[in-house]
């Protein structure tokens, strides 16, 4: 099951990143976070230019949840993605080479 962050209380679900080197440089040293100061610590990286290193991979953590009683273990991988505002038209083989040979005739 994947979990979006909007998903998680920001202000009581803890979410723990163990320390890796290379992998989670970008924590400054910390390793137990609210979703929220998690995020808050993802923007000042990518701000500074470590966007790929965020997307590159997938960081190994632990979720505790408020209305849970113990750790969750999973891995952290950020996302971005484009959802366009109308879906795409499907065009079939033919109605593509119909206009190429309209543009063609013009």
């Amino acid at each position: 099951m994947t979990m979006n962050v909007k998903d998680l209380d920001q202000l009581n679900d803890v979410i723990e990143i163990p320390y890796s080197r290379g992998n989670t440089d970008f924590l400054e040293g910390k390793s137990i976070f609210l979703p929220r100061d998690l995020l808050s610590v993802i923007y000042q990286c990518v701000s500074k230019g470590g966007l790929t290193a965020l997307f590159d991979r997938e960081i190994i953590c632990r979720l505790m949840m408020a209305d849970k009683a113990k750790w969750q273990k999973g891995r952290l991988k950020l996302t971005l993605e484009f959802i366009p505002d109308e879906p795409p038209q499907d065009a079939t083989p033919q109605d593509e080479l119909s206009s190429i040979r309209n543009q063609n005739i013009e």
